[in-house]
């Protein structure tokens, strides 16, 4: 097999980068650190302004401004999120969370 071309091969980590960002939001969110979570997604935002995995990144966003008791921000986000990707596979998810967030009490 060919080996890949520089182009290629420096997409592919960009992609990985991108995964492990994502990934350690998710294991903050998991930890019970959403602060932690914000953090991994705003370095995430300036690292990948265009990034690949932009729409989960906007849908973990949502979810840990959620665990920070930011129902506001995270109520917000979530339908912009709608209104630019309503057909989206992660759509139902941003739903439930939009859902989760009406339920609660209002931010402090």
């Amino acid at each position: 097999m060919a080996a890949s071309s520089p182009a290629i091969a420096q997409g592919d980590g960009s992609l990985q980068a991108e995964v492990r960002l994502l990934e350690e939001a998710r294991r903050s969110l998991d930890g019970h650190a959403p602060a932690d979570a914000l953090s991994a997604l705003d370095r995430y935002a300036k690292e990948f302004p265009g990034g690949h995995l932009g729409i989960e990144a906007r849908a973990l966003q949502i979810e840990a401004l959620l665990a920070a008791g930011k129902r506001d921000a995270a109520r917000t986000l979530a339908q912009s999120f709608l209104s630019s990707y309503p057909r989206s596979p992660v759509a139902i998810r941003v739903r439930h969370l939009l859902d989760a967030t009406d339920r609660g009490a209002p931010n402090p």
